[in-house]
């Protein structure tokens, strides 16, 4: 045998209990475990790294989530707004073409009466 054999067998060697240690583990059977809370779950839930990881890419998910929708909600608003300033623009051209045509049709109504009563005479 090797001197690690023998270390090891005299360090995994059966040895009698100190005195009092079955009555301490009794004790401590009495005693009432401390109460469960939500905060002792939570971080017993979360202490476990596979499941800290599962938390942190949920986390991130929602954030892309949200960002995403953020997104395309600024998207249709910025093409209703473009949408409405096009109409905007259109009425602003139609409504210099009725103004055209009306001073147009205002000049001829006032100069009209001024040839015909020039003819007259």
């Amino acid at each position: 045998m090797t001197p690690l054999d023998n270390e090891l067998r005299n360090l995994l060697k059966r040895q009698e209990p100190p005195a009092g240690f079955a009555e301490g583990v009794m004790a401590r059977l009495d005693e009432r475990p401390a109460p469960v809370t939500f905060t002792r779950r939570l971080s017993a839930f979360f202490g476990q790294p596979a499941l800290r990881w599962v938390a942190v890419a949920a986390v991130v998910c929602v954030i892309a989530v949200v960002s995403i929708v953020q997104h395309q909600r600024r998207q249709r608003m910025r093409e209703r707004a473009e949408q409405a300033i096009s109409a905007l623009e259109i009425a602003r051209s139609e409504l210099n073409t009725a103004l055209q045509q009306a001073q147009h049709m205002t000049v001829q109504a006032i100069s009209a009466p001024r040839e015909t009563s020039a003819r007259k005479e």
